[in-house]
């Protein structure tokens, strides 16, 4: 990853950083102009609680092979270790 990249990179999360600290409080104004500050701060939380279970669960799917492996390795480890001490007795 080249430093452009990076750089592209981190500024496409700072601006997803920061249309998730603008949207709620455009919405909360609004909503009090407006005299709805319930029903869109509802809907708001209803965007974000949908926002974090799609992150969750992606993050679930990345680490789940990676979990898996880890312990497969530590279990085969346990199991050879375990083997060999038997197989050494005299």
């Amino acid at each position: 990853m080249n430093a452009r990249h990076s750089r592209l990179v981190l500024s496409a999360i700072l601006i997803a950083a920061l249309a998730l600290t603008l949207v709620p409080l455009a919405g909360a104004q609004e909503g009090e102009e407006s005299g709805r500050t319930g029903s869109i701060l509802l809907k708001t939380a209803a965007t974000f609680d949908m926002y974090v279970k799609n992150q969750m669960s992606s993050l679930v799917a990345a680490l789940q092979p990676a979990l898996i492996l880890f312990l497969g390795i530590a279990v085969g480890g346990i199991t050879i270790t375990m083997l060999s001490a038997v197989f050494s007795m005299p």
